[in-house]
Parts: C-alpha cells; structure tokens; sequence
C-alpha cells in the first residue's frame, strides 16, 4: 500500500508532478496493491465572497 497523507498530493504543484506521482506508485505497487489519498477540497460554499488575499513578508 501506498498512503499519500494530508493533503500531500496538492504540494506536486509543477507541471507534471502529479502524473509522475501517480506513475512512480504504479511501479512500485504489489498486484492487488492500494494507492490511498488522504485529500480535503473545501466546498466553494465555505468561502467568503468578500475575502481578500494579503501577501505577508517577513523582515530579519
């Protein structure tokens, strides 16, 4: 079994990063294997239509 944990899939942001993912557990796995993913996509309902992004630097 391969278990990808909390939302770990969605950090594969480049291009193609996911599908190489996919392809390299598909090597690996066992005949008869798991590939399980843990992953939460909020419902568009729970977002605030007025919310506004605001970028953060951090001075040291």
């Amino acid at each position: 079994m391969v278990y990808l944990v909390f939302n770990a899939l969605f950090n594969l942001t480049g291009a193609g990063r996911q599908e190489d993912c996919f392809r390299k557990v598909a090597r690996v796995l066992a005949p008869g294997g798991a590939f399980v993913m843990e992953a939460f996509v909020p419902g568009l309902a729970d977002f605030d239509r007025d919310e506004r992004e605001v970028q953060v630097r951090s001075v040291t």
